[in-house]
């Protein structure tokens, strides 16, 4: 989550942290980002409490109703279509500096969760886990608890991914098309500079654009190039709302030669201009 949205989404009181790696928010305002499309800088777990929320990850939608425990990924782009009024949840959020740490990328844990959100029902583990956390960090003065913290996440992580591998059939019915197609969206999303053109990650990719563009067509029934659209309406609608740079300046970023072909591009897609969206979002 962006860290310049936080004051929105709750006060000082409501976050325990143990530095900027390691913070848990209780009940943040999550209705005030309702309709917006962000990037997590860091990896994100929510625990549904009451109530739902809808969002779309790696454009697929995804429903957080009560009981329910999300884990997703740094980097993924997510639209907030709809929070209930009765929406309330605990959530922990790692920076990637600490997953890092942590050492998981081997573990079923990375490649369960790699490119897509994946919900569980084992909700009450992150319950006792996260309220182990909250006592420690609250009231544990010593200098080893950091290393507990570290240690305690570990070992929920790893838990947790033994159970999400029984639950994550489809993972192991992956086949090298759909691997293709896992990667390409993930390119998509946490490439530093952004690419419009089908055959620069076709390159990545080390296939053809033939290739791409079937495989995609294959697995989604949508085109390359449709994703790539798609992708960076999402990027260009989270760029105008919550990075306060210059329309030229996004335009630029999103690999556009000039700041007229991106307004077209954007009021063919969207119907309305990137400043009146601007000024929308700004409400």
């Amino acid at each position: 989550m962006d860290k310049a949205l936080l004051p929105k989404i709750c006060s000082p009181h409501e976050q325990i942290f143990l530095d900027d790696d390691y913070m848990i928010i209780e009940n943040p305002n999550v209705k005030s980002i309702e309709g917006k499309v962000l990037k997590s800088g860091v990896y994100i777990i929510v625990n549904c409490t009451g109530g739902f929320i809808k969002l779309v990850v790696d454009m697929q939608e995804v429903d957080i109703s009560q009981g329910r425990v999300a884990y997703l990924m740094p980097r993924q782009l997510y639209e907030v279509r709809h929070v209930s009024t009765e929406f309330r949840s605990t959530v922990l959020l790692l920076s990637e500096t600490f997953l890092q740490w942590l050492d998981l990328k081997r573990a079923i844990f990375y490649r369960n969760l790699s490119g897509k959100p994946i919900q569980t029902n084992y909700r009450g583990s992150f319950q006792r886990y996260v309220g182990i956390c909250k006592d420690i960090i609250i009231n544990d003065h010593s200098p080893e608890k950091k290393d507990v913290i570290y240690h305690l996440t570990k070992a929920y992580l790893l838990g947790m991914s033994h159970f999400m591998g029984f639950e994550s059939e489809d993972v192991k019915k992956r086949d090298a098309s759909a691997e293709i197609m896992n990667k390409f969206m993930i390119l998509l999303q946490s490439s530093k500079d952004f690419h419009r053109s089908v055959c620069y990650y076709a390159g990545v990719l080390c296939i053809s654009t033939k290739h791409l563009s079937f495989v995609s067509r294959q697995k989604t029934g949508f085109s390359a190039t449709y994703w790539i659209n798609h992708v960076t309406i999402l990027e260009a609608k989270r760029l105008l709302s919550t990075s306060g740079l210059p329309i030229s300046e996004i335009a630029a970023k999103l690999d556009f030669s000039s700041q007229s072909l991106f307004s077209s591009f954007f009021k063919k897609n969207t119907g309305m201009t990137p400043l009146e969206y601007k000024k929308q979002s700004d409400l």
